[in-house]
């Protein structure tokens, strides 16, 4: 029989949750476990507007480096600050509803962000990035029913 003992990994369970108010959204930071020099983080957004929010992106110094990102993206990160985007499927939060996205969160003096940047607007495509056409597969005297192809000719993706 063989007994492995780790005494110098010391795991802690925790639970701390800061929230954070600001126009029309709040995010929720929460550490759901901590272990040496690591943190699981769970960010929720919640859009507390009339309006959906589409296509958002968070920025935010994370004090640390991200590793095992779910349900989001990262566009860039430099230094400790990040840039989370939307993970494709759910780049839409209605009013009333929330986004939740994860990660493991390492280095050393780990702490909550002092503050998030919500990034969301709308960019429109230029007309030489795509091609759209319509098909007409029904007539009738007072209208028609067709399908619209929107192709992407570029090398950027095309997003809502």
């Amino acid at each position: 029989m063989m007994l492995i003992m780790f005494k110098d990994i010391p795991v802690n369970a925790v639970v701390d949750t800061e929230e954070y108010t600001y126009d029309n959204y709040t995010v929720e930071y929460t550490v759901s476990n901590e272990w040496t020099g690591n943190q699981s983080v769970e960010v929720k957004i919640t859009n507390t507007g009339e309006e959906s929010i589409l296509n958002r992106a968070l920025k935010y110094d994370a004090k640390g480096e991200i590793s095992g990102l779910w349900n989001a993206v990262s566009v860039s990160d430099e230094g400790n600050t990040h840039l989370i985007k939307n993970a494709g499927y759910n780049y839409e939060i209605a009013p009333d509803r929330s986004v939740t996205f994860g990660y493991t969160l390492s280095g050393e003096n780990l702490s909550a962000p002092e503050d998030f940047e919500l990034s969301s607007k709308r960019i429109d495509s230029k007309e030489e990035n795509y091609i759209a056409e319509l098909s007409i597969t029904e007539e009738w005297d007072t209208g028609f029913k067709g399908e619209i192809m929107i192709s992407n000719i570029s090398d950027a993706p095309i997003e809502a």
